[in-house]
């Protein structure tokens, strides 16, 4: 730890290299989620055999399909998960829902994370990039403030980060006359 004080370059490449790491592990492991949760809606959409029955409803081809029933509770185990990448209202998927209504909100839920995977790998590539790296770094006072549940603007974030950096740099700078103040002050309010 003594290292990386009287280095302060070499701890920050080593912080830099480890937001870069963290970076390309999430965006892998949510390609990873959302390809696990593709895979189980197309299994489920996949068993009721609707071209070879054209004419019976999807209720009637799911009492027929022998893997129906299954593929449903496997879909429906991992449902939190597919709310989770789902940023606007899809017909829910349900225990005790009619297979029909089930099966449509599956297609709906299916296309819909087709195309959330197209950005999900676009945000892979992106993540392999070391500016994004810098900008997520940057970003981290204005990510803390919508952590806690703040929602500014993105000029006030900007503006947030600006400010919030500048401080730390200046407060970095300043420590010992900052620590010699608060002594100061501290000694004259309470020996007073």
């Amino acid at each position: 730890m003594n290292f990386f004080v009287h280095n302060p370059k070499i701890l920050s490449i080593v912080i830099f290299f480890c937001f870069y790491v963290i970076g390309i592990i999430i965006a892998a492991h949510r390609i990873i989620e959302i390809d696990t949760i593709l895979s189980l809606l197309h299994k489920y959409l996949s068993s009721i055999p609707q071209n070879n029955f054209p004419y019976m409803t999807i209720d009637d081809l799911a009492l027929r399909s022998p893997t129906y029933r299954q593929a449903l509770l496997n879909v429906l185990e991992h449902y939190p998960v597919i709310q989770k990448y789902e940023f606007y209202y899809i017909a829910p998927m349900k225990y005790g829902q009619s297979d029909n209504e089930n099966y449509t909100a599956a297609i709906e839920h299916y296309n819909y994370l087709l195309m959330k995977r197209n950005y999900i790998y676009h945000d892979l590539r992106a993540a392999f990039n070391p500016l994004i790296t810098l900008k997520n770094i940057f970003s981290l006072p204005s990510t803390f403030l919508e952590w806690v549940g703040f929602s500014p603007k993105e000029t006030t974030s900007k503006l947030f980060n600006i400010v919030s950096w500048l401080l730390a740099f200046f407060c970095g700078l300043y420590s010992d006359e900052i620590k010699n103040f608060s002594t100061l002050l501290f000694h004259h309010l309470f020996n007073t």
